[in-house]
This record gives structure tokens, sequence and C-alpha cells, in this order.
């Protein structure tokens, strides 16, 4: 996220948001869960920034 915000334009063009409903030990819970979790963020996230026209998702492994 920090690389991410160093682009020329970042602040002006994109949106960034790091999405936190799955960390630490919230993965326990099961892919199905996590992907809940994750949809219900993005949709408020949506509805508090109507404007957005293009959504990107990037996501890592934590390994195992």
């Amino acid at each position: 996220m920090r690389e991410l915000s160093k682009l020329p334009h970042a602040p002006q063009r994109y949106l960034l948001h790091s999405s936190a409903v799955n960390g630490r030990f919230r993965t326990y819970d099961g892919f199905d869960r996590c992907g809940q979790r994750l949809a219900e963020e993005l949709r408020e996230l949506v509805g508090r920034h109507p404007h957005l026209a293009k959504l990107s998702v990037f996501g890592h492994s934590m390994g195992g």
C-alpha cells in the first residue's frame, strides 16, 4: 500500500484502500466467510464513494 501511494497521481486519481476485515486470525473462519466479509466491506466502500468507475483488487498469500 505504501508503494502504491507513491505513484505520481495516486492521491488525485485513485482511492487506495487496505482491507483489514480478514487480518490476523480471522482467516481461520474459512475461505467462504473471509470472502463474505471482504464483499461486505467492498459494498460499503463503493456505497461511500459512488463516483468510482472501476475496482481493482490486489491480494497476497499468507503462506500455507
